[in-house]
């Protein structure tokens, strides 16, 4: 009966908190949202107190709703009418599929909503230089069909990428300084 007891406590004191974790209320997700854009807009102009006291503000309201602290900003922001907790909600419809004949995976939604070289410059100069080196290179390995060669120059990008929590998903092009579309 103890066993049982002591059992049934743990399970409570590890479930509980994953239950807590819930979609943030309107007000404190528009607080976020407002928080985060903030941040955006204080990271491009390298206001370093201004990207401090927004990342504070947005750990803030993290905690609140037990949103782990390694959680990128971007996942927490809603987008679309999304927020934290929302991320498998059209899976099942399949939404986040591809539908371009072409399989550019987005490239025309970035084109039009005119980001595409917004994230040049925002590099500093060395990793800027090795993000355009790896770019050239995974430009003549595309063009040589070399999968291999293709594969270590993404993860160079995807390491300088993932250090500017840049995400994922934004073209190549964006970030490197040539501007050249692949």
């Amino acid at each position: 009966m103890n066993k049982m007891l002591g059992i049934l406590v743990l399970v409570l004191a590890f479930g509980i908190p994953a239950f807590s974790q819930s979609r943030m209320s309107p007000d404190d997700q528009a607080k976020f949202n407002s928080y985060y854009s903030r941040w955006i807009q204080a990271r491009q102009t390298n206001d370093r107190d201004d990207v401090v006291g927004m990342e504070r503000r947005m750990q803030d309201l993290m905690n609140r709703y037990g949103i782990p602290s390694d959680t990128p900003y971007d996942v927490v922001a809603q987008q679309e009418g999304r927020g934290y907790g929302d991320q498998d909600r059209d899976r099942d419809r399949g939404y986040n599929r591809d539908r371009d004949r072409d399989h550019d995976r987005g490239w025309d939604r970035d084109r039009d909503r005119g980001d595409v070289g917004s994230w040049q410059g925002q590099l500093s100069p060395d990793d800027q230089r090795r993000f355009d080196n790896a770019y050239q290179h995974w430009l003549h390995e595309r063009q040589e069909n070399d999968r291999n060669g293709m594969s270590k120059q993404e993860s160079a990008m995807q390491d300088i990428m993932s250090r500017y929590n840049i995400p994922q998903d934004t073209p190549y092009d964006a970030i490197a300084s040539q501007g050249q579309r692949y």
